[in-house]
């Protein structure tokens, strides 16, 4: 449980930019889910 807390409270110290509380929830359930991240649409060459 004191990990889950942990990562939690990184992870919305680490969101304060993000324009939406949606944007958030993603974050969230990608951390806690362990959710694979998704292919970039643009791509730097």
């Amino acid at each position: 449980v004191e990990g889950l807390n942990n990562k939690v409270k990184l992870t919305i110290r680490k969101s304060y930019g993000f324009k939406s509380l949606k944007c958030t929830e993603i974050a969230l359930y990608h951390v806690l889910g362990d959710l694979p991240e998704p292919e970039l649409t643009h791509r730097f060459y």
